[in-house]
């Protein structure tokens, strides 16, 4: 099995860098994200196993990327934060 990836999605460099840092060290493949247009490509690369993303963008809506990755992958988990 191979080792879970997790998508965080926010515009917080600093946060980006903590859910690294701390995900990282549990075995888990981060990717991260700083932008709507950042997360579109990660979604569209390689497998993502969960994404977390702030609801609040700077240039955009969470809840807009949400609908967009339910329609597309509508297993795919999902938190808010």
């Amino acid at each position: 099995m191979s080792t879970p990836c997790v998508l965080f999605v926010d515009d917080e460099e600093g946060l980006l860098e903590l859910y690294t840092s701390a995900f990282s060290r549990e075995g888990y493949r981060v990717r991260t994200a700083a932008s709507l247009d950042a997360a579109r490509a990660a979604l569209a690369g390689e497998g993502v196993d969960l994404v977390v993303m702030d609801i609040r963008l700077t240039a955009g809506s969470g809840l807009a990327l949400l609908r967009e990755i339910k329609a597309a992958t509508p297993r795919l988990p999902v938190v808010l934060s």
